[in-house]
């Protein structure tokens, strides 16, 4: 193992679990991948790919309180996120990079 220093200030981990099928309980199923790709889409076009990466995430044990969404460093979680939250997001988290 060899440490090293990421280049970007921050993550958005957007859940985008689907476990079993459709259940609509997990947050793939839930906006949680339309979420994801728009806000990736959005950091593209801004070319803020080196200060900021949205994730794909797997589980972030918050079933049935989705999408989750969880910004690093700053550690904050949001829950019940839904496409009209996006804009927010992009303007309290993303925007502020663009420097």
């Amino acid at each position: 193992m060899e440490p090293f220093t990421p280049t970007q200030e921050r993550l958005i981990l957007v859940c985008c679990n689907t476990k079993e099928g459709n259940d609509p309980k997990y947050c793939g199923n839930r906006g949680g991948k339309e979420i994801h790709a728009t806000l990736k889409e959005y950091v593209k076009s801004k070319n803020l790919q080196s200060k900021i990466r949205i994730v794909k995430s797997g589980c972030l044990d918050y079933c049935g309180m989705g999408p989750i969404v969880s910004v690093e460093p700053e550690h904050v979680g949001l829950k019940n996120v839904s496409m009209d939250d996006v804009n927010e997001i992009k303007e309290k988290w993303i925007d502020p990079l663009e420097r």
